[in-house]
C-alpha cells in the first residue's frame, strides 16, 4: 500500500513539472521579439475568422400596460332644494336613471293643500267671469235693443211729421246711444278677468313651489352615493346623490417614475378591458402629473374616451398601453456578441475592415437578443464569434468575415 502511494505521488510531481515547463515555453516564446517584429500583427490578424451581424429593430414585446380605472367624465350633484321629510325613494345606487326620473320625494302636504286652495280659487274666479260675461252680454243686448226701438219711433213720428214728440224721442236716442257707448268702453268684464288671471298666476306658484318636493334626475346617468332612506329628514341644500354621466369616461392610472417616462408627451394611448382583449380603443391624454404623490411616489395619469352604450361602468378597470407595438421595436444584439469588463458591457463594432472596442448600455431581454439602450444605431455591424482574439483597431481581412443574414440567426445555427 506505501509503494503504491508513493508511486501515485511521483506520478503526480512529474505531471506538475510538465505543466510548469510548458508554460515557460510559451511565456518564452511570446517574450521571443522574432514573434512581434515586422507585420507579425497584420499576419495573425488577416487569420482571423469572424462573424458578424447588423443591429437591428427587434420587438422586445408586447406593448407595455398600465391598469386603469374607469370614472365618469361628467358627475352631478343632486341637491335637495327643499328639506322635510323623505316618504319615498324611487332609486338606487347602479341603477340606470333617464332625465326626468324621479328619485326621491319629500313629504309636501302643506304644500299640496296650498295648491288645492289655490285650484278651487281658480275655479271660482273662472265661474265669476263667466257670470260676469253672460250679464254683459244681456246688458248689451237691451242697450242695443233699445237704440233700435227709439230709431224706429223716431222714423214713425217723422212720417207723421209729430214735431213734439219726435224732438222728445231724438233725445232719448242720444242718450240711449250715450249709454251704449259708455257700456262698451267700460268693459264690465275685465275686473273679473282680473281675478281669474290672478287666480291662475297663484296656482302656477303653488305648483312650483311643489317641485322642490318631488326631485328628479336632471340627465340621463348611473345614480350612486345615494343613502337616503324613508323616514329621513334631510334640510335645504343637503346631498342626496351623485349622476354619473357615463356617455364619457375618465381612466385614472398612478404610474411609477419609468412608466411616465414611456407616456411622454404623447396625445392619446390605446386602451382595452379584460373581457375583450382583442379590440383596442383610443383615449385622449388629459392630465399627466409632473409631481409625484408624497406618499406612494406615483405620478397621476387621466385619460378621456367617448363611451357611448355605456358599456364601461363606474369603478371597471381597464388596460391601458403605455407603449405601442412600434415602439417595442428597438436596436437589439445578439447575447454572444456581448463582452464584459466587470460591470461594463462592450462590443466590437466593424468600420470598414477595422474593429473598435464600443461601450454599450442594455436594457430589456428576449430569447437571444438584448436591447441596446445607447452606443449603437440600427445598421451598425458587430462581431458575434470570434472576438475572444480580437483587439481595439485590429484590421481583419474581410474575406475571413462571414455576415449574418437575419438578425434571428444565431451563431450557433450558422456554424
Amino acid at each position: 500500500m506505501r509503494e503504491f502511494i508513493q508511486r501515485a505521488a511521483g506520478h503526480q510531481t512529474r505531471r506538475v513539472a510538465v505543466v510548469l515547463l510548458a508554460a515557460a515555453a510559451i511565456a518564452s516564446g511570446c517574450s521571443d521579439p522574432s514573434m512581434t517584429a515586422g507585420n507579425g500583427d497584420s499576419e495573425a490578424a488577416a487569420q482571423v475568422t469572424v462573424q458578424v451581424a447588423t443591429v437591428a429593430a427587434r420587438s422586445m414585446g408586447d406593448p407595455r400596460e398600465q391598469i386603469a380605472e374607469v370614472s365618469a367624465a361628467v358627475k352631478l350633484d343632486v341637491i335637495a332644494k327643499s328639506g322635510g321629510k323623505v316618504t319615498a325613494v324611487r332609486a338606487r345606487n347602479g341603477e340606470q336613471v333617464k332625465k326626468g326620473d324621479v328619485l326621491v320625494e319629500f313629504d309636501a302636504r302643506g304644500a299640496l293643500l296650498e295648491r288645492e286652495r289655490a285650484a278651487l280659487a281658480l275655479e271660482r274666479a273662472k265661474e265669476s267671469l263667466a257670470s260676469s260675461k253672460a250679464e254683459a252680454k244681456l246688458s248689451r243686448q237691451k242697450a242695443v235693443d233699445a237704440v233700435k226701438q227709439l230709431e224706429n219711433q223716431l222714423k214713425q213720428q217723422m212720417r207723421e211729421a209729430d214735431t213734439l214728440p219726435a224732438e222728445e224721442t231724438r233725445r232719448n236716442l242720444q242718450a240711449a246711444k250715450m249709454q251704449l257707448d259708455a257700456f262698451e268702453a267700460a268693459n264690465p268684464v275685465s275686473e273679473a278677468q282680473a281675478q281669474v288671471d290672478s287666480a291662475r298666476l297663484t296656482l302656477q306658484s303653488m305648483e312650483l313651489a311643489l317641485e322642490p318636493y318631488i326631485v328628479k334626475a336632471p340627465s340621463d346617468g348611473i345614480m350612486s352615493d345615494l343613502t337616503l332612506q324613508e323616514g329621513m329628514e334631510l334640510n335645504p341644500g343637503s346631498p342626496i346623490g351623485t349622476l354619473q354621466k357615463l356617455d364619457r369616461i375618465k381612466l385614472k392610472a398612478h404610474l411609477a417614475e419609468h412608466a411616465l417616462q414611456l407616456v411622454g408627451s404623447k396625445p392619446a394611448m390605446l386602451y382595452y378591458t379584460f373581457e375583450q382583449p382583442g379590440e383596442l380603443k383610443k383615449a385622449q391624454v388629459v392630465y399627466l402629473g409632473q409631481l409625484p404623490d408624497p406618499v406612494t411616489k406615483l405620478y397621476p395619469l387621466e385619460l378621456e374616451a367617448a363611451n357611448p352604450d355605456g358599456s364601461l361602468r363606474a369603478g371597471a378597470r381597464v388596460h391601458v398601453q403605455l407603449t405601442t407595438e412600434e415602439e417595442e421595436k428597438v436596436a437589439a444584439v445578439p447575447f454572444l456578441s456581448i463582452m464584459r469588463e466587470g460591470e461594463s458591457a462592450f462590443v466590437y463594432r466593424l468600420v470598414g475592415n477595422t474593429v473598435r472596442k464600443q461601450p454599450i448600455s442594455l436594457g430589456r431581454v428576449k430569447e437571444t437578443y438584448q436591447e441596446v439602450l445607447s452606443g449603437l444605431e440600427q445598421g451598425d455591424r458587430v462581431v458575434v464569434s470570434g472576438q475572444q482574439t480580437l483587439e481595439d483597431g485590429q484590421q481583419l481581412d474581410l474575406q475571413l468575415v462571414e455576415e449574418l443574414s437575419s438578425p434571428a440567426s444565431s451563431p450557433t445555427e450558422s456554424e
